[in-house]
């Protein structure tokens, strides 16, 4: 049995323009076996594909474990 579809800005109590979409990509500092990911080489990677599919993107800061 399906779930029921939800809407999200009921959820969020939230409105994006008609026809927006929001996406969000969590890139790791490191891969399953521990090893550091270049991060930077793969945020950017993803900003200019996502640019170049719908025309902007943007990335927040990075989350410092000493803000925690």
């Amino acid at each position: 049995m399906a779930d029921p579809l939800v809407n999200p800005q009921e959820i969020f109590r939230s409105q994006l323009p008609v026809g927006a979409l929001l996406l969000v990509i969590f890139v790791p500092s490191r891969d399953r076996d521990g090893q550091p990911v270049d991060q930077d080489y793969w945020i950017d990677e993803v900003l200019t594909t996502l640019r170049r599919l719908f025309r902007g993107a943007t990335a927040y800061p990075r989350w410092s474990r000493r803000l925690a």
